[in-house]
């Protein structure tokens, strides 16, 4: 909460799980979620009479009309002289911020996938989800999944989603926005995740192994390099150039199927910069 230059008070507003703070030099109330992300702030000055001093402040009924709900504010005027202690009504109504109260949003690294995962404290009205990613050398975010909301859901709806499109050796960014029953999108929060690079050049056998007809060959790279990579018949000969390309550091996968190769035994081998190796493989059908 660094905006705050001096917080007397605190209320919490169930609907979107959200915290306000009153400040008094600022004459401000400051709406953040529970993580401690800044939301929206809300100017006090212009009450009549101005508050001096706004030392604490709650939610409760409005006083015209029970089915809203009014932030209530005390001036801790008390202090200076007896007639300016006064409760002020804030009826913030519609203006408050979000559909959602977000607990939390996070990524988790595991076996090269991305976990993304986040948990609510509330969401009266939220519709849907909206996940976007941007690589680190990409210009803009691209949405890579919408999950349904759990509307007038109790406190700590837990959600996740699995991003396995993704390389070692990169960043990738991710917002999250929700879309109420309006749908009007409000974007809650941006995290980034770097994913390790290998370690060093390795061609790994392929799996299943034998096969029939489908086996697929993985390989790593610890830096950008030209990778060829080849499947030869116990002759020598190139059967087929499975990859011949540039390509960035990281895990690959090359997926290959011997539906039109007759069973037996064959070899692939890789050339990345100085990098070569060999591994065998068998054909069964």
């Amino acid at each position: 909460a660094d905006k705050i230059i001096d917080p007397e008070g605190i209320a919490f507003h169930e609907n979107t799980g959200h915290l306000f703070i009153v400040s008094r030099p600022d004459h401000k109330v400051f709406e953040y979620d529970v993580a401690g992300n800044y939301i929206d702030e809300y100017d006090i000055s212009g009450f009549q009479p101005s508050p001096r001093s706004p030392q604490g402040l709650t939610f409760a009924p409005n006083s015209t009309d029970n089915s809203r709900l009014s932030l209530y504010i005390a001036d801790g005027g008390l202090d200076e002289s007896p007639e300016r202690a006064r409760i002020y009504e804030a009826d913030l109504g519609d203006d408050i911020s979000s559909s959602v109260g977000l607990f939390y949003f996070k990524a988790l690294v595991t076996n090269g996938i991305v976990k993304l995962e986040w948990e609510t404290v509330s969401e009266p009205e939220n519709i849907s989800w909206s996940l976007e990613k941007r690589s680190q050398n990409a210009d803009k975010f691209i949405e890579i999944a919408r999950l349904n909301g759990k509307t007038g859901s109790g406190p700590g709806q837990y959600y996740e989603y699995y991003d396995s499109d993704v390389l070692p050796g990169k960043t990738y960014f991710y917002r999250l926005w929700d879309i109420d029953s309006n749908g009007i999108a409000s974007l809650h929060q941006v995290i980034s995740v770097s994913l390790s690079a290998p370690e060093s050049f390795s061609l790994a056998q392929n799996y299943p192994n034998p096969f029939n007809p489908g086996t697929i060959i993985e390989f790593d790279l610890p830096e950008d390099a030209h990778v060829k990579l080849d499947l030869f018949n116990i002759l020598g000969q190139i059967v087929q150039t499975l990859t011949n390309e540039q390509l960035e550091a990281g895990h690959y996968q090359v997926e290959f199927n011997g539906q039109n190769l007759s069973s037996g035994v064959y070899f692939y081998r890789i050339e990345a910069g100085d990098f070569h190796d060999v591994k065998r493989m068998i054909l069964i059908k």
